[in-house]
This record gives C-alpha cells, structure tokens and sequence, in this order.
C-alpha cells in the first residue's frame, strides 16, 4: 500500500501541465484525463492513478415501532468509501487493476485482477463484480442516488473471486458478459471449500444516437449461488448509516440451552434473475429493474422473493448520463462549464421509487418501499455535491424519514 501511495505523490509532483495538455517527463507521457495517466513512447505500458472519497451527513426521524422492535435511528456521518486505484496495459494485450477501499474499521479489497485484451473475447481473472444488474454494473460514483436500492443490495451479487468472458456483438449495440466464482469476503478470503456463483448477463442497445445523448437500453441477467449452511438476505433503507430493516433471519430460543441464536430460514442455495431497461432521451433518464430470487428453506419448501424499482432524473442545465455499450452500464457526467469562472456547473434533479417483498414464509416479515428524491450539484467532472430525503415504510412496523447529504471526490 505505501508503494501505490508513493507512486501517486510521485506521479502526481511530475505533472506540469494542464489536464489537456501532455507532459514529457523522461522519455514518458503523463496526462490528466479522468486520472493521472503515464504512458510509455512505445505504448507497450499504460498507467493510470485514481480513487474516490465520499463523505456523507445523514439525519433520520422514526416512528416509535421502528425504534421500539429495530431500534433508534441515530444522525451521523461516516467516510463512506476512500478508495485508491492503479490499473493499466502491459506490452498491449494484459489488463489489470489492483482497488482498496480504506473506508469502515477494515480495508476491503475492491478489484484485483488481469485480463487478456486481445483474444476473441475479453478474458479476466481475479477479483471483480459478477455480471448482473444495471444498477449493481453501475458505479457508485455515478448513481443519480447516494445508494443503491433494497432490492439490488438484497438480490445481486457484487464482487467475487472468479474468471469472466466477455464481449459485444452487432456493431457494440449487444453486450455480454459470463463468469464463475467463489464466493469471498471483503478481504478477498475464500468463505468455504463448498462457496461458488455463477452469473451471465446480456445487454442492447436497439435505439443509439448521437455517441449515446439518445438511447434505449434492453437486458437481463442470471445468477446462481451456494454456500455451505445457509443463505441470508437483507437490505436497509437506500442510506447506508442505519440498521437493516428486512432480514430472512429469526429469533429463536434454544430449548436445550434456553439461550436466544440467529437463524436463516434459507437453505444453501438461491437463484436470482432480472430484467432491467433505460432510456436517454438528451438531459432526460429513466431505468429501472425487476429481480426475483428462488431458494429452498430449511423447512424444504420454495421461498419467492422479489422487488423492483424505477428512476427518472433530468439535468437542468442541458448535461446527459454518459453509456458504456461495452459493459451495459452508465458512466460519469462531464458539465458543459465547470463550476468557476462564470461557469455553474452541472445540477441534476432526480426521483425513484423501490419495493422489496422477502414476505414469502411464516417467519419473516420484510415487505419494504421507499420514495427517494435527490438534487446533484456536479462541479466538474471530479467534485459533486448531492441531497438526498428517503421516506422508507416497513409494512407492519412504520416509518422512517431520512435526509443526507454528499461530498464526493472522484477520479
């Protein structure tokens, strides 16, 4: 970790130029560009440094139920995600990237892998996202939203150690992408001999103009999971500094022992598949998304779950969210004027609404919706300021408004 900082530093007192404007330092390139960029005469290695660091205030108002059977909804702040990179090309043909989050009481590996660029599909091993859900393929830093949604953070898988194929097909207008996986924790640690995914997602684009200002985006995806004992799902509200509201686990007092233990009511495996659609229509955006998750349960039984979401933004000063056809999912925001000099910056208003049901058994009482609406003040393509008001309803239990605001460095 003390290398990849230091070679930061270093990097970065190297630069003497404007971001649009190349130096020569030795006989290498180093350009701004999203990132601090190092690039060799001959191309055979190219560098590239950046990260994020995301900060957030949130306040939140519950009703006596809530804090009674959950408990009290505490305001806080938290460093969300501090995030550093490196990535680049090696003699052309080998990819990698090496990501840490430093947020939170532990270090968290984020990406971790190679990957062949040059086969006829694109090849990758080690630690990345598994293929599955627009919003999950969509980087946090560029969600119109401080945070994903219930059904999303419940149902999709995120990263895992693995290999995956990828590709496009029809003029790049179809994407997709296959992989298989053990499952890990956050450190990247195998969690047992008998913990594997699988995920395949397809997308495409039958309606693109202008570089992506217009487009009409189709797919789905299905994923696979196993773990030795049982499988336990639950989200919180789409904030991140509260408690889980829905959880397919249960209370239960040991008749030996008298003593009270945590049990999943899920057995060992689950399958989980989306269908999921976006529209850009110039500072318009709309998409959304329907996840269902099939597992046995302990008692031998079929658990149905399910939940969707759907999101509408529009950018007040003219600006449109950018796409990736390669991956199938969104990019970053560029203003027309940044933020000084006259110039205002991007701002972006936004509204969805999510519904999660894990109501299917006896012992579980998670039904959850909630409204969020958001204000997005992008200063350049770096900086972005957002507000945030979430109204949350646990069926059964009342409710609960959130309000939060972020600072966000990213590049």
């Amino acid at each position: 970790m003390r290398i990849l900082i230091t070679a930061c530093i270093v990097a970065a007192m190297s630069l003497k130029v404007s971001s649009v404007r190349a130096a020569e330092v030795s006989d290498y390139t180093v350009t701004w560009k999203d990132g601090l960029r190092v690039e060799s005469p001959d191309k055979d290695f190219k560098i590239r440094i950046g990260g994020r660091l995301q900060y957030d205030w949130t306040w939140a108002s519950e009703d006596n139920r809530v804090r009674e059977e959950i408990s009290e909804v505490k305001d806080g702040s938290e460093t969300r995600r501090a995030r550093l990179y490196v990535s680049g090309t090696l003699y052309e043909v080998t990819d990698f990237k090496l990501q840490f989050d430093w947020a939170g009481p532990d270090t968290q590996l984020k990406d971790a892998y190679l990957a062949l660029n040059n086969l006829p599909a694109y090849l990758k091993i080690g630690h990345f996202k598994e293929p599955f859900s627009l919003e999950e393929m969509t980087s946090s830093k560029y969600s119109a939203f401080m945070e994903r949604t219930p059904v999303v953070t419940a149902f999709a898988p995120s990263r895992n150690a693995g290999v995956g194929l990828s590709s496009t097909l029809a003029d790049k207008n179809v994407a997709w992408a296959i992989g298989g996986f053990r499952i890990v924790d956050n450190q990247g640690r195998v969690v047992d001999d008998d913990s594997y995914s699988a995920a395949a997602r397809i997308t495409g684009t039958p309606w693109y103009e202008e570089k992506g200002k217009r487009l009409l985006h189709l797919g789905s995806a299905a994923a696979y999971r196993k773990l030795p004992g049982t499988i336990r799902l639950r989200a919180r509200p789409p904030i991140h500094n509260t408690d889980r509201l829905v959880d397919t686990t249960t209370t239960i007092t040991d008749p030996a022992t008298g003593e009270e233990r945590t049990v999943s009511i899920l057995g060992e495996d689950a399958w989980s598949w989306n269908v999921e659609s976006a529209l850009v229509h110039g500072p318009i955006s709309a998409q959304g998304e329907v996840i269902w998750l099939l597992a046995d349960t302990n008692e031998g039984s079929d658990f149905d779950g399910v939940g969707w979401y759907a999101q509408i933004s529009y950018f007040l000063t003219g600006e449109n969210h950018s796409y990736k056809q390669s991956s199938g999912a969104f990019g970053g925001i560029k203003p027309k004027e940044n933020f000084g000099k006259g110039g205002k910056g991007a701002w972006e208003i936004a509204a969805r609404y999510d519904w999660l049901d894990l109501t299917d058994s006896d012992a579980v009482d998670g039904k959850l919706e909630d409204v969020s609406l958001a204000v997005n003040w992008y200063l350049n393509p770096a900086v972005r300021l957002s507000a945030n008001y979430i109204y949350t309803d646990r069926e059964n239990l009342g409710e609960v408004h959130f309000g939060g605001t972020r600072a966000q460095v990213a590049f």
